[in-house]
């Protein structure tokens, strides 16, 4: 039986952002651990979740995706989901972008409180 390969990628819980739309510390370590794994792992692709529940005018998706390009992580891993505002709604959206990249793993990037 010849199966294709599954792909994997990270996917990056928002945290809401603070007033100004400036990434709170918890927001700013998910990043440093996604772009520490993906460097360890350059095939993977990285999923940012997070809309803007905070109306702060920027997505959490957005705001993280600058970061990880700040720190060397190419444009063409990083996949954007920024219609959710809670956890319940990043796995919602999640799924159709990550059947369309044909992932079969994931490695969920969070904090101890989620």
């Amino acid at each position: 039986l010849d199966c294709p390969k599954m792909g994997v990628a990270l996917i990056v819980l928002g945290q809401s952002l603070n007033p100004g739309g400036t990434p709170p510390a918890t927001l700013l370590s998910r990043i440093e651990t996604a772009a520490t794994l993906w460097k360890q792992n350059p095939e993977t692709k990285i999923l940012l979740t997070g809309g803007d529940p905070a109306n702060t005018g920027r997505s959490e998706a957005h705001v993280m995706e600058e970061l990880l390009k700040r720190k060397g992580v190419p444009q063409d891993v990083i996949e954007i989901e920024s219609q959710s505002w809670n956890t319940m709604q990043n796995a919602y959206y999640c799924w159709p972008i990550l059947a369309r990249l044909g992932v079969g793993s994931v490695t969920l990037v969070t904090s101890e409180f989620h």
